[in-house]
């Protein structure tokens, strides 16, 4: 699980990796940039990304992008 979460952050630039599902509870130790989540927040993270931002806040940098 380890190395996933670090591929997962090398790849998204990501903070942390948030863990969920039915069976992440019962993981005793979580490796170093992840933490357990919700299910609910994966929905509402997932169509945040998709959203038009708001006035005045920064337009994500994608990289390789025109």
């Amino acid at each position: 699980m380890a190395d996933v979460v670090d591929r997962l952050k090398a790849a998204l630039e990501a903070d942390y990796v948030v863990i969920g599902g039915g069976n992440a509870k019962l993981l005793k130790q979580l490796p170093d940039g992840a933490r357990l989540g919700n299910n609910t927040n994966a929905f509402r993270g997932g169509f945040r990304l998709w959203e038009t931002p708001k006035e005045g806040k920064r337009q994500p940098i994608i990289k390789g992008s025109t």
